[in-house]
């Protein structure tokens, strides 16, 4: 009957330290089971490998989430800042940015963001939730970015119909009043979002 050996590993990722104490457990353990010096550094290599791919993982995943809080946050805080805040503007913000996620394949941290910068300009929740989703529009019908698209959106409130109206030319008929009121985000989403 075959000896069976039992290789316990404890792995600590604190340094070179603990790692060369880890690599020496894997030799010793290797020894003591009649296994080469080569196959414990295969397998030390290999579990290397595996906790380096695991920690990227859990980086990137850490990364991303903190992305996200942060723009939970800032919507948070805009609409407390502009006097609207409410659990339930704040969950329909929510679910907004993520159907637009959907939609243009865009983070919902950049839709929040753009929803946030919005809600800044002066505008309430419901004309945020408008502008960017012509901002949206424009973005896919462009081929641009949502945020790119949004400034030029934005522009237009302060009566600046610029690059908009050669891409619309119908636009060039409004006045700067007009612009300011919002009627360019109507008419692009009259025109794309039906």
């Amino acid at each position: 009957m075959a000896q069976e050996s039992k290789i316990k590993w404890k792995l600590e990722i604190d340094g070179v330290d603990n790692a060369s104490k880890a690599f020496n457990n894997v030799t010793n353990a290797a020894n003591k089971s009649n296994l080469s010096l080569l196959n414990a550094t295969a397998i030390y290599g290999a579990a290397s490998l595996a906790i380096s791919q695991l920690s990227s993982v859990v980086r990137d995943v850490t990364g991303e989430f903190l992305r996200a809080d942060a723009a939970n946050v800032r919507l948070s805080n805009t609409l407390k800042a502009t006097g609207q805040y409410s659990k339930e503007t704040a969950n329909g913000l929510d679910e907004y940015a993520s159907k637009i996620q959907r939609v243009l394949g865009v983070q919902d941290e950049v839709v929040k963001d753009t929803l946030s910068f919005n809600m800044a300009l002066g505008v309430t929740a419901d004309q945020a939730q408008q502008m960017t989703s012509a901002a949206a529009a424009l973005a896919k019908v462009m081929k641009t970015d949502l945020t790119t698209a949004n400034q030029q959106l934005a522009g237009t409130l302060s009566g600046n119909i610029g690059r908009l109206s050669k891409f619309m030319p119908e636009l060039k008929n409004l006045t700067s009043a007009q612009a300011e009121y919002g009627a360019v985000i109507n008419i692009v989403n009259e025109r794309f979002n039906k």
